[in-house]
């Protein structure tokens, strides 16, 4: 997990890659940022050997969801072989 954050510092950007088959749930902790509103959340996720083809080109798309902003410390479920991108926004 990497976050990244913009100059104005209200906005904080985590990137994270869950390698496992598994699903795992996480603890973030987001120290002196308190996120408002919605949570942007983009995933991309599939079986291990997945792979878009000319016959199936949509096999693996990215998901879009929104959630409300659950505060600085919240507890998030990230799906086997995935890589999820979650922004947050003061």
């Amino acid at each position: 997990m990497t976050a990244t954050t913009n100059e104005a510092r209200d906005e904080v950007i985590l990137h994270v890659v869950n390698t496992s088959s598994e699903v795992r749930e996480t603890q973030v902790s987001l120290s002196g940022f308190i996120p408002k509103g919605n949570m942007e959340i983009y995933t991309l996720s599939g079986e291990l050997n997945d792979e878009n083809l000319p016959d199936t080109p949509t096999r693996i798309l990215p998901k879009a969801t929104w959630k409300q902003a659950p505060g600085s410390d919240f507890t998030y479920s990230f799906p086997g072989y995935s890589y999820t991108i979650v922004v947050l926004k003061k």
